[in-house]
């Protein structure tokens, strides 16, 4: 892959303890990296200014949505082919960058997401399986998709409902010329403090994205073609 082919951008907000490590492993694989620092408060940006990665910094914290409506802008902006969100807690392995992105390449996608085997809620059961029947894609709040940016360029920004992280994707499966699929994938336990909020905090978050899904599935809110 040279270095316009993919984009592995990084969401992250209070990460100091996970983030180096997460950047040294996909620095290992001579990937071109963005860090979106949603405003953090620690030494988050300290870290990424030190790496030989890009940044964006956001002024304030101004959610996941945005940070990931970000980080795809930067990806249209300066011409990469293809982009893939990558958490900065952690848990996710590198190696599965070049395995979407084959996938992709192979089977012409327009989107590849990550399905996890245990998902870190109860919730993103339900709402797994809402997906799952209405699209056929059981795990649209995992952190791990591919995009092909010329494919979603027309569909940004994004960041209108805070949907976790779900809002492109469900404008894409709403779309008929879009090929969506899904990649199984493992992941490890998360290093530091989860940022979605705590246990109840965090499950309200997903149960309102499993209301708001179901009113766009119902109402055609997005537009089809």
């Amino acid at each position: 892959m040279n270095n316009k082919e993919i984009l592995v951008f990084i969401p992250a907000y209070n990460e100091e303890n996970s983030l180096r490590e997460v950047l040294e492993d996909l620095l290992s694989h001579n990937y071109s990296i963005l860090v979106i620092d949603d405003g953090s408060t620690d030494e988050t940006f300290n870290i990424v200014s030190k790496m030989p990665v890009e940044v964006i910094k956001h002024s304030q914290n101004k959610g996941y949505e945005k940070a990931l409506s970000s980080g795809l802008s930067y990806a249209v902006e300066h011409d990469y082919n293809f982009a893939i969100s990558f958490d900065a807690d952690g848990q996710m392995y590198a190696d599965d960058i070049e395995k979407f992105f084959f996938l992709a390449k192979e089977r012409d996608a327009d989107i590849v997401v990550g399905k996890r085997k245990i998902k870190n809620r109860f919730f993103e059961y339900f709402v797994g399986a809402l997906t799952r029947f209405y699209y056929s894609i059981s795990d649209p709040l995992c952190g791990l998709k591919l995009y092909k940016i010329s494919s979603i360029a027309g569909l940004l920004p994004f960041d209108t409902k805070n949907l976790a992280g779900t809002e492109l994707l469900i404008k894409a499966l709403q779309r008929k010329s879009f090929r969506i699929l899904e990649m199984k994938i493992d992941i490890k336990r998360r290093l530091g403090r989860a940022k979605f909020g705590n246990f109840l905090t965090g499950e309200i978050r997903i149960l309102r994205v499993f209301f708001i899904i179901i009113f766009l599935i119902f109402t055609s809110k997005y537009e089809k073609k």
